[in-house]
């Protein structure tokens, strides 16, 4: 029986979470209100305060989620594709729309956007710990020669790129302006030719 419960439970998170940022993309941040998320996920607010303190600590959850996808692309990388490209490639994929929704870093830009001035310290702590740790990890797995420092300017330029590259498109998508996701990554990426690993 307790299987069943906690499937239902993160059942229920999984609903607010996605609800959260469904009224984020469509709505604007105007609507994205507890009560408004709430109704959306199908629950009250008083279960949604079970699960998130906030809208901005369920919108934190999406984040996680969706860079947890883009480290997934990763692992997934050829291990003989050198690391610079395996980035490269997991932010292309990153910027790919599916099926009418953002694509991981579309989302998370937009997300980012609330996030940047309601972010607690905890929460700072905990993006550190769920996405820089994870992806230094994955760094070590396939180059374990790379030392930390070099491995974290890596980290931080391709993030650089994949940043500009998603707010890019972002804005483009949002003026209305027709937008080639893939050619911005690689424009984008083309400015760290100089980095070699």
């Amino acid at each position: 029986m307790a299987g069943l419960w906690e499937t239902k439970k993160a059942a229920t998170r999984a609903a607010i979470i996605e609800a959260a940022a469904r009224i984020l993309f469509e709505r604007g941040t105007e609507a994205l209100t507890v009560a408004a998320v709430a109704e959306e996920a199908g629950v009250s607010p008083r279960t949604f305060h079970n699960y998130f303190s906030s809208r901005e600590d369920a919108l934190l959850e999406f984040v996680v989620g969706q860079v947890t996808l883009l480290i997934e692309k990763l692992r997934a990388a050829p291990k003989d594709q050198p690391l610079l490209a395996a980035l490269e490639e997991a932010t292309v994929c990153g910027l790919t729309a599916r099926e009418g929704a953002p694509g991981p870093l579309s989302a998370i830009v937009r997300v980012s956007e609330v996030l940047n001035f309601a972010l607690p310290a905890d929460a700072r702590v905990r993006v550190r710990e769920e996405v820089e740790q994870p992806l230094l990890a994955l760094v070590a797995e396939r180059d374990p020669e790379l030392p930390a420092l070099e491995a974290r300017v890596l980290i931080g330029a391709a993030g650089a790129a994949a940043g500009a590259a998603a707010h890019t498109y972002t804005e483009l998508v949002d003026a209305g302006e027709p937008v080639d996701a893939e050619q911005l990554v690689r424009r984008a990426f083309t400015m760290l030719d100089s980095i070699a690993v």
